[in-house]
């Protein structure tokens, strides 16, 4: 699975410009699968190769993050203020800007993640260890959720839906291996999917400097919503 992740993420950034919404947002969560696929063989690889697969998923994912704000910001203004919000707030659709194009040293991050994911040697896996690095990413993504709980910090909700999609990739990863393990998958996925709707809004409230007070008010209750439905979900999905 690595080894096809690592392949998407060159193509993806080789014909970034065909596809740029597209493609860059496959890139990011490509990467983000990958950082979380390769804690499950935490104790089977070594410090040097890991830290530079470590290095080169931090620039892949992050290289082109910008544009992908862009996206995500006009999306989420349009779908909670309208188009009309979206024009009286000056945002352009980031749809027909000028091409985006790859920088050099993302396109020889991708080519050295490919060589090095081609080096990893994780046939021989012990099962027991897998279930065990995956219930302590669960027990983490309960403890996020109790931490964002009490404080309330957009930090803390980061933290936590960071958490919550190791869990759902890395039990996508090991199906199969019993009801329990199988049974985190959907509940992760969907609770990953609100905290993505909150963050979204949280951007909006930290970088779009001309919303009004009105337009704020509409953000920040959009937000308490999506929080308090990702609160009941957790709750549920921990009980």
């Amino acid at each position: 699975m690595l080894v096809s992740l690592a392949r998407q993420a060159k193509r993806d950034i080789e014909e970034v410009a065909d596809q740029p919404e597209e493609r860059i947002h496959r890139l990011r969560t490509g990467m983000k699968k990958y950082r979380s696929l390769l804690r499950l063989a935490r104790g089977d690889v070594k410090r040097r190769l890991k830290d530079a697969l470590r290095e080169r998923i931090r620039m892949l994912k992050d290289g082109l993050a910008g544009s992908r704000d862009d996206v995500v910001i006009f999306k989420t203004v349009q779908a909670v203020l309208g188009k009309k919000g979206a024009r009286r707030l000056k945002l352009k659709s980031p749809h027909g800007r000028g091409k985006v194009a790859a920088p050099p040293a993302l396109l020889v991050a991708a080519d050295e993640l490919v060589v090095l994911t081609g080096t990893l040697e994780l046939d021989d896996l012990d099962e027991k260890e897998l279930r065990r690095h995956l219930m302590r990413s669960l027990r983490k993504t309960q403890k996020a959720m109790s931490v964002a709980s009490r404080s309330g910090d957009a930090r803390d909700f980061h933290c936590w839906r960071k958490h919550v999609k190791n869990v759902w990739y890395q039990s996508t990863a090991l199906g199969g291996l019993g009801k329990k393990i199988d049974g985190l998958r959907k509940p992760a996925q969907k609770l990953s999917e609100v905290l993505g709707d909150e963050h979204d809004l949280t951007i909006v409230l930290t970088t779009v400097e001309n919303l009004t007070p009105a337009d704020r008010a509409v953000m920040e209750d959009a937000r308490q919503r999506l929080r308090a439905a990702a609160l009941s979900l957790g709750a549920k999905a921990r009980a």
